[in-house]
């Protein structure tokens, strides 16, 4: 599915354990949460990886099944999964598939689709997006998480990198050397792609307020009181709108 995502697996892999990345997963989780009507759910998590998002949700209840491409994030996720107690373990299914047409081999009866931090590795994303319109069934909720493409200055700016700060604001397009290349597609034409499968936005959040830019360790009651934050932000204008991340949450539109 992604081949920028496996290019630089050490730097990706340290990514997922940072604590701005825990605090992402707990945002999004919110927020699919939020959505529901009922427990548990059928899920399915393309490019889900190191299974972080999936052990999230089965903590839950939920049964998710990961698809990713690369083996090696597969192989992370089963290390994640050895520290989980049998029960979450047996909701999680790992596949190994590049998730464009997937829905041909697993079905289109799902709850909850996922597709997080996917998007902006691909130049080509129209494929994959006609599967997670397949997968998900009638009432489901399709998750996405991708780049704020009106705020890609904000992270250089925090950090002090003030003329990569300068050429994002300037050019969204431009992408910093220490940063694996990433693709800008619009979320308003994501939604409106989704909108002529019959899915309407049902809600957005902003991902990462305050901690995108933050690499320092926080105690666990930091951690806590930065989640509550994040989250409350994420839901406010004009917070929501500068995050670092957007997450969209998309229904199948109610019949006129």
């Amino acid at each position: 599915m992604i081949n920028r995502w496996v290019q630089n697996r050490a730097e990706l892999t340290s990514a997922y354990v940072s604590q701005s990345r825990t605090v992402r997963f707990d945002l999004v989780t919110r927020a699919i949460l939020q959505s529901l009507d009922s427990f548990p759910k059928r899920v399915v998590d393309i490019g889900g990886g190191c299974g972080r998002q999936a052990i999230q949700l089965a903590r839950r209840g939920h049964d998710v099944l990961v698809v990713d491409s690369d083996e090696g994030m597969l192989n992370y996720a089963r290390l994640n999964l050895l520290n989980e107690i049998p029960e979450v373990r047996r909701r999680i299914k790992l596949m190994h598939d590049r998730g464009e047409g997937i829905e041909n081999k697993i079905g289109s009866d799902f709850d909850i689709v996922c597709c997080h931090s996917v998007l902006m590795y691909l130049s080509e994303p129209a494929r994959l997006l006609e599967s997670l319109a397949s997968l998900v069934k009638p009432n489901g909720i399709v998750s996405i998480l991708t780049l704020n493409t009106r705020s890609l200055g904000m992270r250089e700016g925090l950090l002090g990198h003030w003329k990569d700060a300068k050429a994002l604001v300037e050019n969204p397009l431009f992408t910093a050397s220490r940063y694996l290349q990433s693709e800008r597609h619009d979320e308003n034409e994501i939604v409106a792609f989704f909108e002529l499968k019959k899915l309407r936005l049902l809600a957005w959040y902003g991902v990462l307020v305050f901690t995108d830019h933050r690499s320092e360790e926080f105690s666990e009651d930091e951690l806590v009181d930065i989640c509550n934050l994040e989250w409350l932000a994420g839901t406010k204008d004009p917070y929501r709108q500068v995050a670092r991340l957007k997450h969209l949450i998309l229904q199948e539109a109610s019949p006129d």
